[in-house]
């Protein structure tokens, strides 16, 4: 009987501590972003407000125009960040089943498919693909 009472004593104790300090949920993580999902995040190391990105190409929202600072992409496809809007401008690959906790050293392409260099990517997107 004394091992039940302790337990219950236990669990009243967690609510109580529970109620008096309550946690924040911690930010975003490459975790967060679900399987068969792409995600972009605010800041770096997949830390910050989350986007989840639906497939087809699109806009970013204005809050998250050239907000991007890292990127998860969970899917079986490829994810194109573009520089401008309407998938235009110079763009990065970000390949099927990857993720970049820092968008700061990428491959660059330009508009018309060529290679650009090697540079950062880090708040630059304004719409992506994603198939």
């Amino acid at each position: 009987m004394q091992p039940r009472v302790s337990a219950v004593v236990s669990a009243a104790a967690l609510a109580v501590i529970g109620a008096l300090f309550p946690t924040t949920p911690a930010n975003a993580a490459p975790s967060d972003c679900a399987a068969g999902t792409a995600c972009l995040f605010k800041d770096y190391e997949f830390q910050g407000e989350v986007l989840r990105l639906r497939p087809g190409c699109y806009n970013l929202p204005s809050q998250y125009n050239d907000t991007a600072s890292s990127v998860v992409n969970n899917t079986g496809e490829m994810l194109t960040l573009y520089q401008n809007y309407n998938g235009r401008g110079k763009y990065v690959n970000i390949w099927p089943n990857t993720s970049d906790n820092r968008l700061d050293y990428e491959i660059i392409y330009n508009e018309d498919n060529t290679f650009f260099g090697w540079n950062t990517f880090n708040d630059r997107a304004s719409s992506y693909c994603l198939r």
